[in-house]
Formats: structure tokens, sequence, C-alpha cells
């Protein structure tokens, strides 16, 4: 039972957060009148067909997430003529949609233990002589990893993985709002052996560019660490992630430790808070629906609004609107590909989430369902 709020906080909410879904005839009467509003250069739609127009966000959630220390983040590129995602509705080509649904798997990695590839069953490059003992992660160390990646989505650095041998650290150095940034990755001999044959690759997506690891050295000494970094470029959506593989021998060669990691840059990384009014708000929910909304329920008892709009906000997202009920929020994916006039692409997202005595519901809307997709189930990872 909703708590007491009175008219206008009711009101407020609920017009925002409709219990049902849109009829297709009231879609099609908002998207006519959003063509035919000739001056309506609000954030989310441009004035008219082919005309365009800059805005600035608002920044509600601070500097750049790029981690402690003394190391700076990569400069991110110039802000001018970037719009904010959510434009009016175009036709878009169908050949792009063919592989919207070819990787469902968010923490990358894919089976864990064994990731598929020719040769070594690890699918890493070791060239080295010899047979080896195969060491692979445990389902105890495999849980661990999915929970540090989970943590890694808001904290932007931290221990990606650790067994006796290994602490696989990371730093994210993406300036907000930014479609580019750098992936620091630390690695941190806890024995008393030399560790050798040293390999850590990376791979990303179609819409995920990734450079090569650079940095590390082929060993590293007993008790010592070693670092490496590789670039990392938004080119669109993405539902999954790539992945981070790390392979070495221990005990003279005699054993062979081959890890694959999701790589630790997901959507939201490349998210900037989109502030806005609760009228455009409200405007904007009913226009993407179908394939560009995404739902889940997330089992959590004890959930709150307080919890909600904490993840939101730690997702670069900002709130619109919180009451002990629902939140509201939105938010805008920037990317490092250029549009027309040079403009860098960016899809803008609408997040509702309802508190529910056995947890939350989470509804995102996006221009792009693969980023609808993402957003639910990066949320999940925080509320559960």
């Amino acid at each position: 039972m909703l708590p007491a709020l009175g008219a206008d906080g009711m009101e407020k909410v609920l017009d925002v957060m409709p219990a049902f879904p849109e009829r297709e005839s009231l879609l099609e009467q908002l998207l006519k009148r959003s063509k035919e509003e000739a001056t309506d250069q609000d954030e989310w739609s441009k004035s008219a067909k082919g005309a365009s127009h800059d805005t600035d966000d608002t920044d509600t959630a601070g500097s750049a997430a790029a981690g402690g220390g003394t190391e700076e983040a990569t400069d991110p590129p110039a802000d001018e003529g970037d719009t904010d995602g959510m434009e009016a509705e175009e036709e878009e080509d169908d050949d792009e949609e063919e592989d919207e649904d070819e990787d469902e798997d968010l923490l990358g990695g894919g089976d864990g233990a064994a990731a598929g590839g020719g040769g070594d069953p690890s699918g890493f490059d070791d060239d080295s002589a010899g047979a080896a003992e195969e060491i692979r992660m445990t389902p105890e160390q495999q849980a661990e990893s999915v929970s540090n990646f989970a943590s890694l989505m808001t904290k932007g650095k931290g221990v990606l993985f650790q067994d006796s041998s290994v602490q696989i650290g990371v730093q994210v150095a993406i300036e907000e709002g930014a479609g580019e940034g750098i992936l620091r990755v630390f690695l941190g001999n806890k024995s008393d052996e030399d560790l050798t044959n040293l390999i850590v690759q990376a791979d990303g997506m179609p819409e995920l560019e990734v450079g090569a690891v650079t940095g590390f050295p082929g060993a590293v000494a007993a008790r010592k660490q070693a670092r490496g970094e590789v670039t990392v470029r938004c080119l669109g959506s993405y539902q999954s992630t790539g992945k981070l593989r790390v392979s070495f021998r221990s005990s003279g060669g005699s054993k062979h430790h081959a890890y694959p990691l999701p790589l630790p840059v997901v959507a939201s990384h490349f998210c900037k808070p989109l502030s806005m009014d609760m009228p455009t708000y409200k405007k904007r929910w009913p226009v993407f629906t179908g394939d560009k909304a995404e739902q889940a329920s997330i089992a959590a008892p004890g959930g709150n609004a307080e919890a909600a709009a904490a993840a939101c906000e730690g997702l670069h997202m900002a709130v619109i609107a919180k009451v002990p009920a629902a939140v509201a929020a939105a938010c805008t994916m920037r990317t490092d590909k250029d549009g027309e006039g040079g403009r860098k692409l960016a899809v803008g997202a609408l997040v509702r989430v309802m508190i529910k005595e056995s947890g939350y519901s989470v509804e995102v809307r996006a221009q792009d369902g693969k980023l609808s997709k993402a957003l639910v189930k990066i949320l999940g990872l925080q509320l559960r």
C-alpha cells in the first residue's frame, strides 16, 4: 500500500510511472503530435526534421570516475556539438538489428572455467613448449569475481580477481559522459616464485573498441607488481561486455594458469546524468516502447527508495523523482562515434524503479533496446 504523499505528490509519481503499457493508438498520436510541434526544442527532440540543436546537459554527478592515486584519466573529448541522445525517431537500417541478441552474457567470460578457442583449451595464446598442469577458476572464485565485477561498475577501481598466486586489480579511467577512456590493469605476484609467460589480452566487440594491452612484461618477480593499460572506445549501445584474459606459468613452468574475466567496462561507464523536469519525463516515457523497453523484477526483500536512488546515481543517472514507492531517473550514453554534422552519437534512457515488498521492479526505456537491456541488468546487479 502506498504511503500517504498528498494529492500533488501522488499525482506526480503515478502520472510519471504508468501501471499499464500504452496502447498503440496512443503511441501513434504522441509520435504524430511530436512531429507537428515545430516549437518543441527541448533536450530530447528536434524541432523539425533535419533541424539540429546544441544542448548542455546538467551534470549532477560530479567529475570523472577515474579512480584514486596520482594517476590521471585521459582528457575528455570536446563536448561541443554533442547531443544527449534523445533525438526524434528516424527509420533505421534493419540489417543492423540482425545480431542484437547474439551475446546476452553481460558478465563476459562465457563458461568461466574454459573459454573457447582453438589449440589451448583455455583460449589463450601460450606458445611455450612443454606440457603443464592446467589451473582454472573454481566455482567459488567465479562467484567472487562476479561480485567484484558488479562493485566495479560504481567504484571505478578495485580487485577483480585473486587466488593464492596472483591478485588482479583494475582502474576504469573514463571521464563521465566521454565516449572513450583507459582501463588500467594491475597484476600482483603474491607468491614466493616468479610468474613467467605472462599474457594479458583484452577483447571487445563492434560497439566497444578495445586496443592492445600494453605495458606488461613477460614475467613478474616474486612479491612484485606489474601494470598495463588498454584503451576503450564506445561506438554504440551494447548489452554484454568484452573479456579480459590473463594467463601465466608458475612452479618453474609446470603449472599453467588461465583466467577468463569480464572486461569491467560496461555501458553505464559511458553514461552521463540527464536532468529534466517532470513534464518532460512524462512526455517522453510513452514514446519508447516495444523493443525499446526492458523490464525485470529484482528479488531483494527490504529494498527501499534510498537504495534505488543511490544505485541510479552510482551508475551516472540523474534522479528525477524519489518517493517511498518509486524512483525515476534519466541518463544519456555518449559514444565516440561521429554522427551527422560531426556530432558524437548519443543514446538517451529513462529509468523507473518501483519498490515492492519482495524487492524492485526495474524498467528502462531507451532510444536503443540494447541500452535498455544493459541498464536493467546492470541496475539488477546493484540492487540485489
